[in-house]
């Protein structure tokens, strides 16, 4: 009892929510319980019984079309319908065996499986007995394969009769199981139904309780509210101790209260000190009334005092606004200036990197004419060799004219047999006197390439000297830009500290002109104070006086205080 009067609201709350899920899945739990097992038992029944009863009717029916169907073949003479016959017997035997497979890998009794051992034996006994009456009806035996088939009746009939009665077995067997299914169901509806009553109850009688121990709670709350209401303090509020939140509103209660009775007696004790301080007040207003007399004079003074000083005030203020203007215009000034000379360190500064990137350019030109001129010296020197090399083509062309005119000579001595030699002889002195020919003309190219060869490294020696002279001249000028830029950028320091000393002093100054206008509005706001105050001097003395009446009606109204005040029960 006490562990649920310390419990919050909410957690008795939650209490009776988990109490109704507890029950709520005890029953959902045990209602799936139940269902679940009726869901395998049939199941179990429609596989283990159901099943085999439809198969062994298949069977049934299927023996039945093979007995059709060897009247069949008997009667016809017809060789296509016999084959048709013969397969259609064939399948529904492959049928028959697949069915009784499937049977006998069930989980069977004892009796059943002799059942199925003695169905195998017949119907293997009857598979050989129409495969003699096929044969016989093939070749077209007709009496003797239907007196055969007579003969065989009874073995026919002793399988029905095995089938029958294996079909009767599992009917009798699933009826069984269906008793036990109905009894199931209605042992789970029992049980659910007693759950669901039990759930119902325990839900309904702790509900019961938590609602009864909250409202007694609130109805004791509601006895002590009644109570303070009605002026009575003296209720005991601590008779009700508990850790809930109405616990904790009765701790605030019993607060409360005690604060009133603190009020109360502090209130009774001020009421005495208010009658005392009313006589004392009205005896002073008397004192204070000749008081407010000397003070209008002495403020009329003062306002006399202050309307001078506002007048001097205003002269400096308007000299003061004047220098304002005049630092704002030395600022702007400085600004400009300061903008100027960013602008000059900028452009001397660019001026700076071009000279720098003009020298490099020139370092790069000066590199490539020093190559040039040494690569036309090579050139020069690889025309001399050519030079040496036509001399020698020249000389052997010389010798070779010299060889193809004794060739010819000797062509001509002998007669016929030497002219094809002196034809060959004729074109080799052609071909030496063009190498000639060829080798003079290149002497003449190699030695304009050689004059012309002189002529380009002597300007481009003379070149050479003069970008060397460009990049002295360069340097000398970069240098000297440099100190421009230094001189600039001192220029811009300077510019930068005139700028700060200005705003400086252009804030000074309107701190300076604030401060003043401030003192000028106080000095006015002064005098016009002094003439209020003697306004309001004059006003205190009819103030005191009224002062002295209400001094009077406050101790009065502190005796009707105290009177209400003794209402309470404290």
């Amino acid at each position: 009892m006490k562990i649920f009067r310390n419990m919050k609201i909410l957690t008795k709350l939650l209490v009776l929510i988990a109490v109704s899920m507890f029950f709520l899945l005890f029953v959902g739990i045990s209602s799936y319980y139940q269902i679940n097992e009726m869901s395998s038992a049939s199941e179990e029944m429609y596989n283990e019984r159901l099943l085999p009863i439809m198969w062994f009717d298949e069977v049934q029916i299927n023996l039945a079309h093979i007995d059709a169907g060897l009247l069949r073949l008997i009667l016809t003479e017809d060789r296509l319908e016999k084959d048709t016959v013969i397969a259609d017997m064939r399948d529904r035997s492959l049928r028959i065996d697949d069915l009784l497979y499937d049977y006998q890998n069930k989980d069977l009794e004892n009796e059943v499986v002799d059942m199925i051992f003695q169905l195998k034996n017949r119907l293997n006994e009857y598979h050989r007995d129409r495969q003699t009456m096929v044969d016989l009806a093939v070749i077209q035996d007709s009496e003797a394969a239907f007196s055969y088939y007579e003969e065989t009746e009874q073995s026919r009939e002793s399988i029905n009769e095995l089938v029958a009665e294996l079909a009767e077995y599992n009917e009798v067997i699933a009826g069984q199981l269906n008793n036990a299914n109905q009894e199931k169901a209605s042992s789970a509806a029992f049980i659910t139904f007693i759950s669901i009553a039990v759930a119902l109850l325990s839900t309904l009688i702790i509900g019961l309780f938590l609602a009864r121990l909250i409202t007694n709670s609130f109805k004791r709350l509601q006895v002590v509210m009644t109570e303070i209401g009605e002026g009575n303090l003296k209720i005991d509020v601590s008779s009700y101790r508990a850790k809930d939140e109405i616990g904790q509103l009765f701790t605030i209660v019993e607060t409360m209260c005690n604060n009133i009775r603190s009020l109360i007696g502090k209130i009774n004790h001020t009421t005495s000190q208010v009658n005392d301080a009313s006589q004392k007040l009205s005896d002073g207003s008397q004192q204070t009334g000749e008081q407010s007399a000397q003070i209008a004079t002495t403020i009329n003074d003062v306002a006399e005092g202050a309307t001078k000083q506002s007048d001097h005030v205003s002269h400096v203020l308007k000299m003061m606004e004047e220098s304002v203007s005049d630092v704002e215009t030395g600022s702007n000034h400085a600004n400009k200036t300061l903008t100027n000379a960013v602008q000059s360190t900028k452009v001397a500064n660019d001026g700076a990197k071009a000279i720098y990137e003009s020298i490099d350019h020139l370092g790069e030109l000066k590199e490539n004419v020093s190559h040039a001129t040494l690569s036309i010296q090579q050139l020069g020197k690889r025309s001399e060799e050519i030079g040496g090399i036509i001399t020698a083509i020249t000389a052997i062309s010389d010798q070779t004219n010299l060889l193809a005119l004794n060739a010819a000579i000797e062509a001509a001595r002998a007669g016929e047999h030497g002219k094809g030699f002196a034809v060959v002889a004729d074109e080799v002195r052609k071909l030496a006197e063009q190498s000639n020919q060829s080798a003079g003309q290149i002497t003449q190219l190699i030695n304009t390439i050689q004059e012309e060869t002189l002529d380009t490294v002597s300007l481009m020696e003379s070149n050479l000297t003069t970008v060397e002279n460009q990049v002295i001249m360069i340097k000398k000028g970069g240098q000297a830009l440099k100190e421009i830029v230094k001189q600039v950028e001192d220029t811009e320091v300077g510019a930068h500290e005139m700028k700060e000393i200005f705003e400086n002093l252009r804030q000074n100054s309107h701190d300076v002109l604030n401060a003043i206008q401030d003192i000028s509005a106080i000095i006015e706001d002064a005098a016009a104070s002094s003439e209020e105050v003697a306004a309001s001097a004059e006003q205190q003395l009819a103030t005191v006086e009224e002062m002295a009446s209400s001094s009077t009606n406050l101790a009065t109204t502190s005796k009707q205080l105290k009177q209400e005040v003794e209402k309470f029960k404290v």
